[in-house]
């Protein structure tokens, strides 16, 4: 009984390795080969993750800042939803001043135009 050594893709990924080596193109190293680290000796195949307590520091933050548009952009943001949560408080202001001045004066001495 005959022991298969490879099967048909591998045989045609690996002739095409050849052909590209023959003709002085790069070799690129498919994703089914073990191109990673071997474990480690615990058996692990991740490493931990690296855990710190305390503040984010100011480079990070700054970083952060950076990559969503620098500081340019988060001034104008910040004034505009200032300026816009100012406006809905004044309009309501205003409404308020606007509808009182009914109640406290005749119809006919309502400025409607302020």
């Amino acid at each position: 009984m005959e022991k298969v050594l490879a099967s048909a893709p591998d045989l045609i990924a690996l002739d095409e390795k050849k052909l590209e080596q023959e003709a002085g193109l790069p070799v690129i190293a498919s994703i089914d080969e073990k191109t990673s680290d071997p474990p480690s000796a615990d058996g692990k195949l991740a490493v931990d993750e690296e855990k710190v307590e305390g503040k984010v520091s100011f480079s990070i933050m700054r970083s952060l800042v950076s990559s969503f548009g620098g500081p340019a952009f988060w001034l104008s943001f910040f004034f505009l939803h200032i300026a816009f949560h100012l406006g809905s408080v004044l309009r309501s202001w205003w409404f308020s001043v606007w509808s009182r001045s009914y109640s406290e004066n005749a119809a006919k001495e309502v400025n409607i135009a302020w």
